[in-house]
């Protein structure tokens, strides 16, 4: 049997850990579902507004269709008309601006030639276009068939790419697409010559889609 001094030893501890935890419980904050989802909401709303107003990520790529044969031989140029389709697609987060497309004839021997571009567009977050480009070798049709010493020329075709940047200036991507040789048949008899034409796919035409911009910026998009 405990005596009267323990038993009030006892009784005064047990009054005393009940006070503490009554105290605990007073001070302890309540935290409900809708602070929490609140306090969520507001993460998501800042995360957004960051990606909205300093992140930005560029992805234009484009590619040229159809690819060109291996090699191709044509007796007697005619048109020679040089048709492609540049399919750009954007995976970024701005919209980006192609200026002008086009294709352009580089000769051997010096000279170059351009036809009617094609631009600008404007290609938004996500979208993609087609744009069909144009360019022909029927100047070709005009070597000299000397019977001595037939005409010969040679060259390369191009596809020139320009876009713009966000502060103004322009940049872009040249794609070699095919070499060609062309010679005129020497017949003295003939009223005009008759070209021998040999395209070849040029050795740095892409296999896959080019990169016309890529990159990821905060407060300011790549140049």
């Amino acid at each position: 049997m405990l005596s009267f001094k323990e038993r009030r030893q006892f009784r005064d501890k047990n009054q005393l850990e009940k006070t503490l935890n009554q105290t605990e419980s007073k001070t302890r904050l309540p935290i409900s579902y809708g602070s929490i989802i609140s306090t969520v909401a507001l993460l998501i709303s800042a995360v957004s507004a960051y990606f909205a107003n300093f992140y930005h990520h560029r992805s234009l790529h484009f590619e040229v269709a159809p690819s060109p044969p291996d090699t191709e031989v044509d007796f007697g140029v005619t048109t020679a008309q040089i048709d492609y389709t540049l399919v750009f697609w954007n995976n970024g987060t701005r919209p980006e601006v192609v200026l002008r497309t086009e294709i352009y004839i580089e000769e051997q021997f010096g000279g170059f030639r351009t036809y009617d571009p094609e631009g600008p567009f404007v290609i938004g977050p996500g979208d993609a276009i087609s744009v069909p480009i144009t360019g022909s070798l029927s100047f070709l049709n005009r070597l000299d068939n000397n019977k001595l010493d037939p005409e010969m020329k040679a060259g390369k075709v191009f596809v020139h790419v320009i876009a713009l940047s966000p502060n103004g200036s322009e940049f872009g991507s040249v794609v070699p697409t095919i070499t060609f040789s062309a010679q005129a048949d020497s017949d003295p008899g003939a009223s005009s010559p008759t070209v021998t034409l040999v395209m070849d796919k040029s050795k740095d035409y892409p296999r896959g889609p080019v990169d016309l911009v890529h990159g990821v910026s905060e407060n300011a998009p790549p140049d």
